[in-house]
């Protein structure tokens, strides 16, 4: 299991990817906030976070499949 230090680096680099080649992606980041203040504790923080960082990951997963199948086109 990642630490919480561990996820919130991925994290960072799955939104600076974002950010950086898919930045019409941005606004849907705001829509989808991390939220780790009702956590009740480290375990549940860190299940928060590893939520948050397959979500992210998936959803660029998914964009860039989308999107080289765009370009093929």
């Amino acid at each position: 299991m990642k630490t919480e230090q561990e996820l919130n680096t991925d994290i960072l680099k799955i939104k600076t990817t974002i950010d950086i080649h898919y930045p019409q992606l941005s606004k849907y980041l705001l829509e989808a906030p991390l939220n780790t203040s009702n956590a009740s504790g480290p375990e549940m923080k860190i299940k928060i976070l590893t939520e948050y960082c397959h979500s992210l990951d998936i959803f660029l997963q998914h964009y860039t499949r989308y999107d080289k199948g765009k370009s093929r086109q």
